[in-house]
């Protein structure tokens, strides 16, 4: 997809507007906006060719600021449980602790987040008080009350939907970026290759994998992996809104947002972030061992059977042997020196290449200098 720089993003009937002021807040129905903004407050009205807009009282201002590995072949095995003494040895492929991804350039973003966050979410209180107000009104014989505990369900419906919408304002982070080569040129190429991966027809994210202590159990493989099925959504965090579509890789448990300068590292209630310049990035070919269903477009280079006896032929003790394909899949790995991991496998030989040069570009370019400009709104409710 061809990668556009809006200035201006939408948040329900809400938009946040950029301007070389500054960002503005507005909202409003066709013909009519009430908004704020680095001048103050105003009003826009218009219809039929026709413009008004006055400004109002001062009003409050927003926070601004402005390599791939050569291939190499591996046999990961199935994905199979496997017993404890059938494992030599044992390596985790997934971010262990996200609150200590520290960006030193994104320090301050960080603890609004959170602290945006770590905010009380009173718009459930409201729904349990408006549940509870409903079942009251369900409940009562007497007609008057009845009345006007329906009266009152309305109202509180009401209100938890209002205070529902503020909270979500109130945890939302607005970024604008403004770009320049050649991180331009390297970010499009990362949300093209992105959006391309994800056409794949299977994806998993790999959350560990473990040496094998005797192969001959587990299909002639040395290594094997625990993986699950993910995707790479755009825009997969509801309160992280930017003015382009955001990339993004997921595994079981974590979401990595692929911003121009930073990848932020979402888990539940926890957010870390990383530079593109520490990261490191492994891409290599592997041979799988596939005992699930073959993907479409896969690879099958040969085939072996799930127990093997020492001359690669099928073990005779176990009846429920059988064969299976060796699959030619892809794999692309992330690590940081903070401690950040984040490892995947695509169906497709080769699939992850576009996404790994694009990757190696940006973190080339993000440790050559700064070629962006970022403001920021935060804390909006």
């Amino acid at each position: 997809m061809g990668l556009t720089f809006s200035k201006s993003v939408r948040f329900g009937a809400v938009r946040f507007n950029f301007t070389g002021s500054g960002i503005g807040i507005s909202t409003g129905i066709p013909g009519l906006r009430i908004g704020t903004g680095p001048r103050g407050a105003y009003i826009s009205a218009g219809k039929w060719g026709f413009r008004y807009r006055a400004s109002l009282s001062s009003h409050r201002r927003f926070t601004s600021s402005g390599r791939s590995s050569a291939t190499s072949a591996q046999s990961p095995g199935s994905a199979q449980p496997l017993k404890v003494d059938q494992i030599a040895d044992r390596e985790i492929l997934e971010t262990q602790s996200v609150m200590q991804l520290e960006d030193t350039n994104a320090d301050q973003l960080l603890e609004q987040i959170r602290a945006q966050n770590r905010k009380f979410p009173w718009w459930k209180l409201a729904a349990v008080a408006t549940l509870l107000l409903g079942a009251a009104a369900v409940d009562q014989s007497d007609e008057v009350l009845e009345w006007s505990l329906r009266i009152s369900l309305i109202a509180a419906v009401g209100l938890t939907i209002w205070l529902r919408w503020r909270s979500r304002l109130g945890r939302l982070t607005v970024l604008f970026y403004d770009l320049a080569e050649p991180i331009a040129s390297a970010y499009e190429s990362l949300s093209t290759a992105a959006t391309s991966a994800n056409r794949m027809s299977s994806i998993w994210s790999l959350q560990e994998q473990v040496k094998l202590a005797d192969k001959k159990y587990n299909a002639g493989a040395n290594f094997g992996v625990r993986r699950t099925r993910t995707t790479f959504p755009v825009d997969p965090i509801e309160t992280i809104k930017a003015n382009f579509e955001v990339p993004s890789l997921k595994t079981k448990e974590t979401t990595y947002l692929l911003l121009p300068d930073t990848i932020i590292v979402v888990r539940g209630a926890e957010i870390g972030a990383v530079p593109w310049g520490d990261i490191q990035i492994s891409h290599s070919n592997t041979n799988f061992a596939e005992d699930e269903s073959v993907p479409r477009d896969a690879v099958v280079t040969g085939h072996t059977w799930r127990y093997v006896n020492k001359k690669g032929g099928p073990d005779r003790r176990f009846k429920d042997n059988r064969e299976i394909p060796w699959c030619n899949y892809d794999r692309l790995t992330l690590r940081s020196s903070g401690g950040m991991t984040a490892a995947f496998m695509c169906s497709a030989p080769g699939g992850f290449g576009n996404l790994a040069r694009a990757i190696e570009a940006l973190s080339t370019a993000a440790r050559e200098g700064e070629h962006l400009s970022k403001s920021v709104a935060t804390g909006l409710g």
